[in-house]
C-alpha cells in the first residue's frame, strides 16, 4: 500500500516537475509534502503507527481528490470533443452533399459551359476550382472528425481508467481507516485492562487499609478489656484510693 501511494505521488511530482523549477510557491509545498513523506520511515511507523495511518489516509483523500479533479476535466474535455465532432460532422455532410450536387450538374452540362450553380452563371474554370475547393473541405471535415472521434475515444477511456482508480483508492482508504480503527480498538481494551489494573491496585489497597483498621479497632477493643479485667482485680479499697488519686 505505501509503494502504491508513493508510487502516485511521485507520478504527481514528475508531472509537475515544470512547476517544481519554476514556482517557488509549488517548490515550497512539493519540498514540504515530500519531507512529510519521508519522515514516515519503518522506525517511526513502528512508534507512531496511529500518526501514520492517519496521515495515510489524508494523503490517500489528496489524491483522491487529485482524481476526481482530473475525471471531471476529462470529462468536460469529451463533452467540448463530442460537440465540436457534431458541429465537423455536419459540415462535412453539407460539404459531401455540395459536391455530389456539382458532380450532377457537370454531368447534365457536360461540355457545356456556362453552367448554372445556385441561380450563378459559372465559367468552366470557376465551376472546376469550386469542385475541387470542396473536395478539400470533404477531405478536411473527414480527417477532423476521426481524430475527433479518436480523441473522444481516448479521453472517455482515460475517464473509465479514472473511476477505476479512484474504485481502487476508495479499497484502499477503507482498508487503511480499518487498521486505524483496529488499532484505536486495541489502545482502548489496553487502556481498559490498565484501568482495570489501577482498580485492582486500588481495590488491595482498600483491602490493606481495612485490615489495619479492623486490627487497629480490635487491639483497641483487646485493650479496654485488660483494662476492664485489672479493674475487675481490684479490692474496693484500691479501686477507691484509684479513683480519689485521680482527681
Amino acid at each position: 500500500m505505501l509503494r502504491l501511494i508513493c508510487a502516485l505521488l511521485l507520478l504527481a511530482t514528475l508531472a509537475g516537475g515544470v512547476l517544481y523549477f519554476q514556482s517557488d510557491v509549488f517548490r515550497t509545498k512539493a519540498d514540504e509534502e515530500w519531507k512529510q513523506w519521508t519522515k514516515w520511515t519503518p522506525e517511526n511507523i513502528t512508534k507512531d503507527p496511529k500518526g501514520y495511518l492517519t496521515f495515510a489516509i489524508a494523503e490517500l483523500e489528496k489524491i483522491n481528490k487529485q482524481l476526481e479533479a482530473h475525471k471531471l476535466d476529462l470529462t468536460v474535455r469529451a463533452d467540448l470533443a463530442e460537440q465540436k465532432a457534431k458541429s465537423e460532422n455536419l459540415s462535412l455532410k453539407a460539404s459531401v452533399r455540395t459536391l455530389d450536387r456539382l458532380k450532377g450538374v457537370y454531368q447534365v452540362n457536360e461540355k457545356t459551359f456556362p453552367v448554372s450553380v445556385d441561380g450563378e452563371r459559372v465559367s468552366e474554370t470557376s465551376f472546376q476550382e469550386r469542385v475541387v475547393e470542396v473536395d478539400r473541405l470533404v477531405a478536411m471535415y473527414t480527417e477532423n472528425v476521426e481524430r475527433l472521434e479518436k480523441h473522444i475515444a481516448h479521453l472517455k477511456g482515460e475517464v473509465t481508467r479514472t473511476e477505476q482508480e479512484m474504485k481502487k483508492l476508495v479499497e484502499k482508504r477503507q482498508y487503511v481507516q480499518q487498521r486505524l480503527d483496529h488499532l484505536k480498538l486495541d489502545q482502548a481494551i489496553g487502556n481498559s485492562n490498565e484501568l482495570t489494573g489501577k482498580a485492582d491496585e486500588i481495590l488491595a489497597t482498600a483491602k490493606a487499609v481495612t485490615e489495619v483498621k479492623k486490627k487497629s479497632r480490635q487491639e483497641a477493643i483487646e485493650l479496654v478489656k485488660e483494662e476492664e479485667n485489672k479493674l475487675q482485680s481490684l479490692t474496693v479499697k484500691e479501686r477507691f484510693e484509684q479513683i480519689m488519686g485521680s482527681k
